[in-house]
């Protein structure tokens, strides 16, 4: 699979890093969704949006895995 380019400090950028950061197997856990399903909604080229909810529990996933909370520094600073 080729790796798309995300637009510097975008939600596709921060969403992109988290599912990197947590992995496939996580993210499948944690949103009861497949990671490639998630790495769509990352595509900025793709109609598919994230859920908040699903957004708020990959962001909080990582803020217990001690990988920072991406999701949540992107809307700080839009």
């Amino acid at each position: 699979m080729a790796y798309k380019i995300r637009p510097f400090n975008s939600l596709e950028e921060a969403l992109s890093y988290a599912v990197e950061q947590l992995g496939d197997e996580k993210i499948s856990l944690v949103t009861g969704k497949s990671a490639s399903y998630i790495r769509k909604c990352s595509d900025p080229d793709s109609d598919q949006n994230l859920p908040f909810n699903l957004a708020t529990k990959i962001d909080l996933e990582c803020a217990i895995s001690g990988k920072g909370t991406p999701l949540l520094n992107f809307l700080k600073i839009i």
